[in-house]
């Protein structure tokens, strides 16, 4: 079993994921590439880039002609290259009711438990593997764990549907 994560990769996204927070936006405009900065009502700029956009098309059209507030999960992030390390508050989900984001937010979260649980397991196994000529109890062991990462790939995949859809 080859380990196909990085733990400290998504361990920061992990990091990344709980530092998000919720904005409410009362209006916003679309920039000429297509992204879209939303404000809310102190005047802060939210940034939404042109996938999120894209996939949630209605919500930016009806904050465009300030027909309606929403929530917003924020992450802050530090602009880089051309940006001269501009900070950014980018969008990462956007819905009509708070709830929904906190779900999304909680999703993404348990997402990355799960991921970082599966890399455990697949340590464990490699571990494992190492030690096979001293083990005795190696076959229980070894069906032990691959049932567990078995049911992690089903809980990463269930995740990743929910996710996938709209919030």
């Amino acid at each position: 079993m080859e380990n196909i994560f990085d733990y400290e990769e998504v361990n920061s996204s992990f990091t990344k994921i709980e530092r998000t927070y919720l904005a409410e936006v009362i209006f916003g405009r679309y920039t000429l590439k297509g992204c879209f900065i939303a404000l809310c009502e102190n005047g802060k700029e939210y940034f939404a880039n042109k996938s999120l956009v894209v996939k949630n098309i209605e919500e930016f059209e009806l904050l465009s002609k300030n027909q309606k507030q929403f929530w917003v999960l924020v992450e802050d992030q530090i602009w880089g290259g051309k940006w001269n390390n501009k900070e950014v508050s980018s969008i990462v989900a956007i819905s009509n009711n708070k709830v929904s984001c906190l779900t999304y937010k909680n999703r993404l979260s348990r997402r990355m438990k799960i991921t970082m649980d599966l890399i455990d397991v697949q340590e464990t196994y490699l571990k494992l593997i190492e030690t096979k000529l001293n083990d005795i109890d190696f076959e229980i062991k070894e069906s032990k764990i691959l049932d567990q990462t078995d049911l992690l790939q089903v809980q990463l995949k269930v995740m990743n549907e929910k996710l996938s859809g709209k919030i």
